[in-house]
């Protein structure tokens, strides 16, 4: 899956299916992973969504409160440089069981726009264009190596499990 918000410039794109594997993992209720939350952005005047912050931007969006999926379904979080040039990208690998909750919810809600919400700011945002089945995703933000670390240091610290 594609997200594409640059710390200075954020630009909806499509999502890119990645080919990976990924483990289940056990976690807590109470895990802090659930601090990452996945929520559909409302372009729907008057409801009762919340205006959140892209980080590092003053662009903002409407989120829809209910919370779809979040990070207790995400395994693992990387940088990953880019083949030709020195440009990076997050990927995010998910458990088995987040494979298919994330698989159910891109269905679900096929060209509508999704953000990943962490820390109170949206880390990232796309459109997302139908199932992805696969269990991974990229957050193809063509950042510098510093914006990519920024991102996963972010996302790592709610997944660190005790």
């Amino acid at each position: 899956m594609t997200f594409s918000p640059r710390p200075r410039l954020i630009s909806v794109l499509s999502l890119l299916i990645c080919l990976a594997g990924c483990g289940e993992t056990g976690e807590p209720a109470g895990d802090p992973a659930a601090a990452i939350q996945f929520h559909l952005i409302d372009q729907a005047s008057g409801s009762q969504a919340e205006q959140l912050t892209v980080k590092d931007t003053t662009t903002q969006f409407r989120v829809a409160p209910k919370v779809l999926m979040d990070g207790r379904a995400i395994a693992t979080v990387e940088s990953v440089k880019e083949p030709a040039g020195d440009r990076y990208n997050v990927r995010l690998g998910l458990t088995q069981s987040g494979a298919q909750e994330f698989a159910d919810l891109t269905g679900a809600h096929a060209n509508q726009l999704l953000a990943i919400v962490a820390d109170g700011q949206i880390v990232a945002a796309a459109q997302i264009p139908g199932p992805i089945l696969d269990g991974t995703f990229m957050i193809n933000g063509r950042y510098t190596e510093k914006e990519a670390a920024d991102i996963v240091a972010q996302l790592d610290a709610h997944l660190r499990r005790p």
